[in-house]
């Protein structure tokens, strides 16, 4: 038997009390006089010697019950066989997985964290009160990264020279399918891993998975189509799933939605933006147990007007100007090709490239990082130019190639009817419309399956297409928007054609952002707010206290990026300061990657061992009585005895009791 806390027993003196006491037992004492104690005295011997016998008795059981109290504090253990001859010193890290997922088994959650202490002993019940006094959290590692960073908070502990200890990891999880790959675990030769896998009770699940727009700006008073994600988990059908969505504090949406066991679901709602700004929202969904993904909040900008920029090549007023030149919803700016203020142009929602000559290399480089950041380009060639001088601009964003120009009449044969800029166009899809013609035309070289048809020719052709390009969207025609290249500017489907392409158009940031995601986040900064060398970003929760300074960088044209650095910890919304200068607010949610409630069972675990026959790494399943206590003892390589002599103080004390009170 071995102490862990050897120091405790020079308190052992402390049995000398009661044996003071016991023989140095100054009472005063008192002389009783007797007329004859002739008839006392065989009653007297009788007396003093059951007397003696319980004092002595007593004294034992004070002297057994210090002992014991002593021993407990001093933590005694015995090493285990496997570790009887290893004089090596042994070292406990425990990893407890307090991911979401965890939220099936306990009441209470989980938390990481690594006890790489080499004079800690893990015993039942500080096991089970780390278990018990820990929340859930958004972080997740698999198997073989808990691994490694408990053996490199092992090495950094202990030096590079590993040879005098030996390293026991316990592993406390529900082990999830996407976490659990043994296969990739690489363990130190004086290591060992032992899994304690955790069985759910409920296998069941419902997430919220997504929340998007069909059309990418909103604007004031128009109706959107709001689509969210489910996907239901469980084996088990879920009928009447109520789903709620608030915009701005306002409920706008309720409904319930039945989902088949696994299926994946997305429901559509109709709702009228009404409010300018920023509008912020959450999609909401009653589901228990696990609850982190049953909400998404998100977040989107509304405006009053979209900023066209028109750069053109001929100052007399094109089809296109006139389209837009009185309406009330686009504030538009035409500017003259050679007469460009490149930093305006770029502050627009759209910019419509129509008919313009070669561009200068510059200026292409300016466009390609606006759509890259969001912004929607139309680009309506001038045919009097040669296919290379146009192809310029088209290989910096990914587009087919222009490869000859063709002044064969064609008639337009086929519209994109699924396409958003044809969205509530038409009150039925009819065979029988008369398509205009087109006269003069580019044919695409190249041929780029991103690039989505929009209008088509009789014979497939593509005539005008669109591709997204980073955030943005590039709106491709092969033919000019005149008269001299046929009919369709004069046809009905070129008001809604080009009228959509600009009125859906913008800047649009994401919905939402994923927590404990290295993503760099792009955000358009308004006009107004300066940037220099000394302007300082930080970001704000507007639930909590919390703020901090994030990475972040400029790419010009007010755009800033920003990096969280996997700071944020908690969903919500969080709003960007400059000073005291609120200019964005950003939506965070935490990654649905624990939403799939598939677990491997220990047996499963066990059979994976033995088939990639690993050494060293074993499982079992955790009970919640913690029945399993041998194989933490196995783990730490010490089986530890305190709480036996806690019982036996307990047994003396009562002994004690029973001897004064029972015999007299």
């Amino acid at each position: 038997m071995q102490f862990l806390y050897p120091l405790f027993l020079t308190a052992l003196a402390a049995i000398s009390i009661p044996i003071i006491v016991h023989y140095f037992n100054f009472r005063t004492r008192k002389t009783v006089y007797f007329s004859s104690i002739k008839f006392l005295q065989r009653v007297q011997k009788e007396s003093k010697s059951k007397s003696k016998l319980k004092h002595f008795l007593i004294l034992l059981a004070r002297i057994a019950a210090i002992i014991c109290l002593i021993l407990a504090f001093a933590q005694p253990f015995t090493a285990n066989k496997n570790f009887e001859n290893d004089k090596r010193i042994q070292i406990t890290a425990v990893w407890l997985d307090n991911s979401f997922s965890m939220e099936a088994e306990m009441t209470e959650g989980l938390t990481n964290q690594s006890l790489p202490e080499s004079r800690r002993l893990i015993g039942k019940e500080t096991v089970t009160d780390l278990l018990s006094n820990t929340e859930t959290g958004p972080a997740s590692l698999t198997l073989s990264q808990a691994a490694d960073l408990l053996q490199n908070a092992f090495i950094e502990s202990v030096g590079n020279d590993t040879s005098q200890y030996f390293l026991n990891m316990l592993f406390f999880s529900d082990f999830r399918t996407q976490i659990t790959n043994p296969s990739n675990i690489k363990l130190l030769n004086n290591a060992s891993l032992k899994l304690l896998a955790f069985e759910p009770i409920i296998n069941s699940n419902i997430s919220i998975d997504s929340v998007y727009f069909d059309t990418p700006g909103r604007v004031i008073n128009a109706y959107e189509n709001i689509n969210i994600q489910l996907t239901n988990y469980s084996k088990a059908k879920q009928t009447d799933v109520p789903i709620k969505v608030h915009l701005a504090d306002s409920l706008k949406v309720s409904a319930l939605v039945s989902l088949d066991p696994g299926e994946t679901k997305t429901v559509v709602h109709s709702f009228k933006s009404t409010q300018l700004g920023l509008v912020k929202a959450v999609a909401s969904i009653d589901d228990y147990p696990i609850e982190y993904d049953n909400k998404l909040f998100f977040s989107f900008p509304v405006s009053q007007k979209i900023a066209l920029g028109v750069v053109k090549g001929d100052p007399k007023l094109s089809a296109a100007e006139a389209l837009f030149s009185d309406d009330s919803q686009i504030e538009m700016t035409v500017n003259l090709q050679g007469n460009i203020s490149v930093s305006e142009l770029l502050t627009n929602n759209c910019i419509l490239l129509n008919e313009t000559q070669k561009l200068p290399g510059g200026l292409l480089t300016e466009l390609e990082k606006y759509i890259t950041n969001g912004g929607t380009l139309i680009f309506i060639p001038n045919t009097e130019n040669k296919p290379d001088e146009l192809n310029q601009l088209l290989n910096l964003v990914g587009a087919n190639n222009f490869a000859k120009l063709d002044t064969t009449t064609i008639r337009v044969g086929e519209l994109n009817y699924t396409n958003f800029l044809y969205k509530n166009v038409f009150a039925e899809i009819s065979n029988q419309i008369s398509f205009p013609t087109v006269k003069k035309r580019f044919i695409s070289g190249t041929q780029n399956l991103a690039e989505i048809p929009i209008v088509k020719a009789e014979n497939g052709d593509k005539l005008i297409s669109c591709i997204k390009h980073g955030k943005g969207l590039v709106y491709v025609w092969n033919f000019a928007a005149n008269q001299q290249s046929g009919q369709f500017i004069t046809h009905s489907i070129f008001v809604p054609t080009l009228y959509n392409m600009v009125l859906y158009s913008g800047s649009t940031p994401d919905l939402y952002y994923k927590l404990n995601s290295d993503k760099v986040i792009n955000i358009s900064l308004p006009k107004q707010v300066a940037i220099g060398a000394e302007s300082i970003f930080k970001l704000k929760s507007e639930i909590t206290d919390f703020e901090f300074i994030p990475r972040q960088w400029f790419s010009g044209n007010n755009y800033l990026q920003i990096s969280t650095m996997s700071l944020i910890e908690k969903a919500g919304y969080y709003s960007l300061f400059q000073t005291d200068n609120k200019v964005a607010t950003l939506a965070f949610n935490y990654n649905r990657t624990e939403s799939n409630s598939d677990f491997v069972s220990a047996n499963q675990l066990e059979n994976t061992l033995d088939s990639l026959q690993l050494k060293n790494i074993e499982a079992y399943k955790y009970k919640n009585n913690f029945s399993n206590y041998k194989e933490l003892a196995d783990a730490t390589g010490k089986t530890p005895l305190w709480h036996w002599f806690l019982a036996a103080l307990l047994l003396f004390i009562f002994i004690e009791m029973a001897l004064i009170k029972w015999i007299k």
